[in-house]
């Protein structure tokens, strides 16, 4: 798609980054059930510590990039490679300190969600895509295929 780049989350994006993926978690039915209780509105505000805390956390051990369509950001991907996912204690505590910020119920919540994850993940080799948003307004315009196509991302181009 012509005006599109892919380009790695730099610390001028995680903040964006961040926004767009609360925007597009906010009404997820696994979030709503994790932040049950809470607004639309309360929880992609609640969320937006936990995007940080996890962009950074794949930015120190996977790949964490940024799809930018027309000069804006319209979409987002953190994956692992092969072998770091679940990922290194320092990923942890970026995910621990953004988890932390949902306050002390949701952050519990969301503990008890990864270690579900970590506890049904498959043990051969394989890329991990942890999260894949799309600006809501630009869903259904293969944007999202774009992230995890080989031929358009480095994410998958190193397998």
């Amino acid at each position: 798609m012509k005006n599109t780049i892919i380009t790695p989350i730099g610390k001028d994006l995680i903040e964006d980054s961040a926004l767009l993926l609360a925007k597009t978690f906010r009404d997820n039915q696994g979030n709503r059930i994790i932040l049950k209780g809470l607004t639309s509105e309360e929880r992609e505000k609640n969320q937006l510590s936990l995007f940080k805390g996890l962009i950074k956390a794949c930015q120190a051990s996977g790949t964490a990039e940024a799809l930018i369509y027309n000069n804006c950001l319209k979409g987002v991907s953190l994956a692992y490679p092969p072998e770091k996912w679940p990922s290194s204690f320092l990923s942890w505590l970026y995910s621990a300190a953004g988890v932390i910020k949902t306050g002390p119920r949701f952050a519990a919540r969301f503990a008890r969600f990864d270690n579900y994850m970590k506890g049904n993940h498959i043990n051969t080799p394989h890329w991990y895509i942890s999260i894949i948003g799309i600006e809501p307004s630009c869903q259904g315009k293969a944007l999202g295929s774009m992230l995890i196509n080989p031929d358009t991302t480095v994410t998958l181009r190193h397998r």
